[in-house]
């Protein structure tokens, strides 16, 4: 009887000990900022829109998670962005939603100049190296 009870202890501890750490694993803070973006008929990166994230609450640095919304969608809504960014800061990444001119496909020079003033690590006003300075995320770690 005594061998069963350590055992179901042993059991019950190590149950305990995961789920104590799945709940502190989880735990994420808020955030907002802001980066320069290329807005609607620009050539260059001047318009300002937002950022929208989570961290871990937890001490230490994580990799950057990015989610994009898709044409004509909005970027901090309720639906995938909000459930993509959720779970992948539960998971141990900074991750954020970035809000960009989505309002139409646009030609490949339009969208390949959002592209660059979302992700140009070069430039401090990029949506990118934003994300990257948080002290939270080590963007050696990488981005997703």
């Amino acid at each position: 009887m005594k061998k069963i009870f350590c055992k179901h202890h042993f059991f019950v501890s190590i149950l305990l000990i995961l789920a104590l750490s799945t709940i502190t694993w989880g735990q994420t803070t808020s955030f907002t900022a802001t980066y320069n973006g290329q807005g609607f008929a620009d050539t260059t990166c001047n318009t300002t829109f937002n950022i929208v994230g989570l961290e871990p609450s937890a001490a230490g640095t994580y990799p950057l998670f990015i989610y994009l919304v898709g044409t004509t969608e909005t970027f901090n809504n309720d639906g995938a962005a909000a459930a993509a960014v959720s779970g992948m800061a539960a998971r141990g990444f900074v991750a954020a939603t970035i809000q960009y001119d989505s309002g139409e496909f646009g030609t490949c020079s339009q969208i390949s100049g959002k592209a660059k003033c979302v992700f140009n690590p070069g430039s401090a006003a990029s949506a990118v190296a934003n994300l990257c300075s948080r002290a939270k995320a080590d963007c050696n770690k990488g981005i997703v």
